[in-house]
């Protein structure tokens, strides 16, 4: 698809969210909470995963799930219990990147920078990215949970944070509002469809959407987007 190639000529930064973007975490996320929640006699349903959680950062999902469930806990003390379940999920499955980043990341290593927004903690994501030997390809990692600093703040302030303008950045992201902040400063954007966030990209808010519904179970046969 060249619209895609084209976005990203004369773009010096490929900035990326995490969970859901670079890879199909979602739906292990959520495994992951079961696993650390069955302590407590909850069970979330994919639909409560997908409408209460997805995109927010550590502190807030848990203080959600304190207020829905009338239950409670130390945040330090859950994450801990929950960081390992959620590793050990990644290796099960082998839970590898998508297709279309792998590609990116063949086609540009060399002449882009590449960086990470995430509402995850830097230390999780550092895990994932050694298991994947992506440790060396991102010179930035900005973290929501780790500096309490919002996404809005990060992406308004590119100068300040990524030492990059605005208008030399492609946001790839699977959040319909985070694409929409994005757009608001100048930023363009690529929305990422996945089987947990159908139909919640809109159009206005990305430049371009990459299907990555299905996958891995389509990973040998997806259609190359550059």
């Amino acid at each position: 698809m060249y619209k895609l190639k084209n976005l990203l000529q004369n773009k010096s930064l490929l900035l990326f969210d995490f969970d859901g973007t670079i890879a199909n975490t979602e739906w292990i996320q959520w495994m992951s909470f079961n696993e650390a929640l069955k302590p407590f006699g909850v069970e979330i349903s994919d639909k409560y995963f997908k409408t209460r959680l997805m995109s927010l950062h550590t502190e807030e999902i848990c203080l959600r799930l304190m207020k829905d469930y009338n239950i409670d806990f130390d945040i330090d003390t859950f994450y801990n219990k929950k960081r390992p379940l959620l590793l050990n999920l990644f290796k099960q499955e082998n839970l590898q990147p998508f297709p279309y980043f792998n590609e990116i990341l063949n086609e540009y290593k060399n002449n882009r920078r590449f960086a990470i927004l995430s509402s995850g903690y830097t230390e999780r994501i550092n895990a994932m990215l050694d298991i994947w030997k992506l440790s060396n390809v991102f010179d930035t990692i900005l973290s929501v949970s780790d500096t309490k600093i919002s996404k809005k703040e990060f992406l308004s302030s590119t100068q300040k944070y990524l030492k990059e303008s605005p208008q030399n950045i492609v946001y790839f992201e699977d959040a319909n509002t985070n694409l929409a902040l994005g757009k608001e400063f100048g930023i363009t954007t690529v929305g990422i469809e996945h089987d947990f966030n159908i139909g919640k990209i809109d159009k206005v808010n990305a430049d371009f959407i990459i299907d990555c519904k299905s996958y891995p179970k389509i990973n040998k046969n997806h259609e190359r987007i550059i």
